[in-house]
């Protein structure tokens, strides 16, 4: 600051001399930069940035014309974010499931039901289904009280990711009264499981280091009912 006041003084009382004197333009020009130096001077007590009228047109203009790359990346970010927003506060309606098939396997210990339950995730997460069960099946209206897990199956791990269209396989144990319920069951044709008691929960899986919330919803299984054939179970 006191290096350009000094050049302030320079320049004023030289450009007066000069104008006093035969050079008259010489002494115009020092004046000119003097006033020039005082601008900056001021400019900068005040706290204040002067600029030209034409700059500043040119860097509105350059900032409210934003490149075709920028658009498309905002227009992508906006549609990703609603997507992921609509599936992290929908996801049961994004996850489908219906039963699909059956497996009895009465010559092992404990024995056991393999139930195929068919399984769509539309979501765009990686998801995890039937790693958390609870409530229970019910057979021609009778509550099956060991509760199922999933078949220690290779494969069979519960995990779909986007996309992915495949059989949850659902393992049911049998204790010997329902077995025995089971061996002496003939009302009918067919044998009916419901699992509309059945809890099989859906974990969203977003990348830990998206910003995300994990959701957890439950499993809806359309129909809910299984009936199958009597020859199949004898």
């Amino acid at each position: 600051m006191r290096f350009r006041i000094e050049v302030l003084l320079a320049l004023g009382f030289g450009g007066l001399a000069l104008t006093g004197l035969i050079i008259p333009i010489l002494g115009y020009l020092f004046l000119g930069l003097a006033a020039l130096v005082a601008v900056d001077i001021g400019r900068d007590k005040l706290g204040i940035s002067l600029r030209s009228p034409f700059a500043r047109r040119g860097a509105t203009k350059n900032q409210a014309k934003p490149s075709i790359s920028d658009s498309r990346e905002h227009s992508l970010i906006q549609w990703t974010s609603s997507l992921v927003d609509g599936d992290t506060n929908d996801l049961g309606s994004r996850v489908v499931a219906a039963p699909r098939s059956f497996t009895l396997n009465l010559g092992e210990d404990p024995a056991y039901i393999d139930f195929a339950i068919d399984t769509v995730n539309a979501s765009v997460f990686l998801i995890d289904v039937g790693k958390e069960i609870d409530g229970h099946i019910k057979m021609d209206r009778r509550t099956l009280v060991t509760k199922p897990e999933l078949a220690p199956l290779s494969g069979n791990t519960g995990s779909l990711m986007h996309g992915q269209h495949r059989d949850i396989a659902l393992r049911q144990f049998l204790t010997s009264d329902d077995k025995t319920a089971l061996s002496g069951w003939d009302k009918s044709d067919t044998l009916p499981f419901d699992f509309t008691g059945l809890n099989m929960w859906v974990v969203s899986r977003p990348p830990s280091d998206s910003g995300v919330s994990s959701a957890k919803v439950r499993l809806t299984i359309r129909p809910p009912f299984l009936h199958v054939p009597k020859s199949l179970v004898r």
